[in-house]
């Protein structure tokens, strides 16, 4: 629990200060738009008063009322993206500013304050909307087809529970000649302790599940996470290789912080035959190209939400080697990263849509 509750800690203070500023600038947008000022220091005041008494509900109901904290946190994270989007919608009020455009004050406020809104109500569709995303790739190593399911991103925690992996779960039926299931990290987002019931419906699909961690793993207890994954059949490939059917070899490595040591570590966990080998790992932190190297013919991968929301899809374009979807060299090697179920943060998704992968490897 103390690792839980130093996470929720951490972000209260990050949010507090946040939503605080948030206040401020929308005001002074707000002051500019309409030619009348509003006081800052009365924002402040309010705003601090406010956020403190809704972490005070949140604490308590924690500890009594669980269902309701995940009812607040939801609701403070939807605030957080709708922040976020006011800010994207400032940033085209003032561009048109600097266009010389003379609007009136009306419609200034309705680009500002409409805009924010629609981005908010497109990211909450873009985040229940969970969609299956099909691909097919040909690999002439395997004889006949082998359909994977990639899963990645779920974020279980306050946000989303049980109900969401049932989702997943009743998606993934209608998919019924799928060969196993890859988790490619974040399965667990970190903010509350979770129990072996909330994964309780992939025991629903009798095939083969394969997972790695990711970075929000490690905000959580991970041998709790571990304990949990394994008492619903789920195998966790700790930096090692398994042999799927003589046909392919599935590379495991959990996330670390040192994806130098991952890329130095990776070609002693390849051996040495004829399978094709596919890399699993929570971040992309290759280009396509550089796959041929390590004679990796699939990397599956996750952690950029395909942006999720302004302004993380350039953050991650331009922080990641690949970023969002699927990726091919020559037809002999390739990256696929869904955007992921779950969202981290801001419970929206502007950018992309919740998605599920569906990757057949079609076969001679």
């Amino acid at each position: 629990m103390l690792n839980e509750v130093k996470r929720l800690i951490r972000l209260g203070i990050l949010l507090f200060f946040g939503i605080i500023f948030g206040n401020i600038y929308i005001s002074k947008t707000l002051s500019k738009i309409l030619g009348k000022q509003i006081k800052r220091s009365k924002i402040i005041i309010y705003s601090s008063i406010c956020i403190l008494i809704f972490y005070i509900l949140m604490f308590i109901s924690i500890f009594i009322i669980p269902s309701f904290f995940n009812i607040l946190y939801y609701l403070l994270f939807l605030l957080l993206g709708f922040y976020i989007n006011l800010l994207l919608s400032s940033f085209i009020y003032y561009f048109i500013l600097l266009l010389g455009k003379k609007l009136n004050k009306y419609i200034n406020l309705f680009i500002f304050l409409g805009l924010g809104i629609l981005l908010t109500i497109i990211g909450i569709i873009n985040e229940r909307g969970l969609k299956i995303e099909k691909i097919t790739i040909k690999c002439n190593n395997i004889k006949g087809n082998i359909k994977i399911a990639h899963l990645t991103d779920i974020h279980l925690g306050a946000a989303y529970g049980k109900n969401k992996v049932q989702n997943i779960v009743d998606l993934l039926k209608k998919e019924n000649d799928i060969n196993f299931i890859v988790i490619t990290g974040d399965l667990v987002d970190g903010n509350i302790i979770i129990n072996e019931e909330i994964l309780e419906p992939f025991s629903q699909i009798k095939i083969p599940k394969y997972f790695v961690t990711g970075n929000h793993e490690s905000f959580s207890t991970i041998e709790n996470v571990l304990k949990i994954i394994k008492k619903n059949n789920i195998t966790h490939i700790k930096n090692e290789n398994l042999i799927y059917e003589n046909k392919l070899n599935l590379i495991g490595m959990d996330y670390n912080k040192n994806f130098n040591l991952i890329r130095n570590n990776l070609s002693s966990l390849i051996p040495k035959n004829n399978l094709t080998n596919i890399f699993l790992h929570h971040v992309p932190l290759f280009k396509v190209k550089d796959l041929s190297k390590y004679n990796i013919f699939l990397f599956l991968s996750g952690h950029t939400h395909g942006g999720q929301i302004f302004p993380m899809h350039i953050i991650h374009y331009l922080s990641f080697a690949s970023y969002f979807g699927l990726y091919n060299f020559n037809n002999s090697n390739y990256i696929y990263i869904p955007s992921g179920v779950g969202t981290s943060g801001p419970v929206l998704r502007t950018f992309s849509r919740a998605s599920i992968g569906i990757i057949n490897l079609e076969g001679v």
